[in-house]
């Protein structure tokens, strides 16, 4: 069961510090979008701030997700399954362990550890117009560890996705700090 909550900052746009509002490939509105939309962001460690930054970030409509999701290949999509079946908390356990949202997207839903613990670390969130849904899996953080696992799982043909990917929507900036290959959680 899904709840309305409102989206908390740490999903708003990190250089505007306001609401998603469109669609990285397709520009939608999202904030009047009626089937919903994904953020992802991704945070990296300053070295020498000891600050997190944001790495990348996008908002996408589920139109969207659903087109680039058909590009994985079976084999990576399979990987993944049977990765967060074995690893993962599993999502009832998750959502009953951390049942504040706050907590959720600071907890690695693999690992259980905390993600502000670590060098790295990505959120992700479902929404719909102005509000965030929280379910069983959303919202979600995945800590170093976590990430580095599932990249060893990709094919060949996900890795050339994800660096496509990479290229349409991130700008040059923000490309050249994502390694290459590296997932992208539609």
């Amino acid at each position: 069961m899904s709840q309305l909550i409102k989206i908390p900052e740490l999903f708003y746009h990190s250089t505007i510090g306001t609401m998603h509002n469109t669609c990285v490939l397709c520009d939608d509105d999202l904030l009047s979008y009626e089937f919903g939309y994904v953020i992802e962001k991704a945070f990296l460690r300053n070295k020498a701030t000891g600050y997190f930054e944001t790495v990348f970030e996008y908002a996408i409509c589920k139109e969207c997700q659903q087109k680039l999701s058909g590009e994985m290949s079976q084999e990576s999509l399979l990987n993944i399954q049977r990765y967060f079946i074995q690893n993962a908390l599993q999502t009832e356990q998750f959502s009953n362990m951390f049942p504040d949202v706050e907590s959720r997207m600071h907890i690695c839903m693999v690992k259980g550890v905390s993600v502000l613990e670590m060098n790295e670390y990505q959120v992700g969130g479902q929404f719909k117009k102005d509000k965030m849904m929280v379910n069983d899996t959303f919202p979600y953080a995945l800590g170093e560890a976590a990430i580095t696992e599932i990249q060893a799982l990709l094919s060949e043909k996900t890795k050339g996705f994800t660096n496509k990917f990479k290229e349409l929507v991130m700008p040059p900036d923000v490309k050249n700090n994502v390694p290459e290959n590296r997932f992208i959680f539609l």
